[in-house]
């Protein structure tokens, strides 16, 4: 599982998403919008799993406490994966749009 420092969108805005991923735009969908567009596509869907979106985990273990114990043992291998830069080539003149993640942040 990921740590929060190790998605793309931690500490940037929707500008520098886009450039980092090769984007001309990042577009952010609210959460409650996503899941009323499924069930209006099937309505006996009435449960979703969104913990990567909300930080509400279906398992019900899945603490600060704990979130924040990965994030520590994390911490230098993501600090160097950071720092070491990406190259991206792009032969496509077309505008790209990207849906990246849920509007809102794990409430962690």
């Amino acid at each position: 599982m990921p740590t929060r420092v190790e998605l793309i969108a931690t500490g940037r805005n929707e500008e520098q998403v886009a450039r980092e991923i090769g984007a001309d735009a990042v577009i952010y969908q609210d959460l409650d919008a996503l899941k009323d567009a499924v069930r209006a596509v099937n309505p006996k869907l009435t449960q979703f799993e969104t913990s990567c979106f909300d930080g509400v985990y279906i398992t019900g273990d899945v603490t600060s406490e704990y979130l924040a114990s990965i994030e520590r043992s994390a911490a230098p291998a993501v600090r160097t994966a950071r720092k070491t830069p990406k190259t991206t080539s792009s032969t496509s003149t077309r505008p790209k749009t990207v849906l990246l993640e849920a509007l809102g942040r794990p409430a962690v």
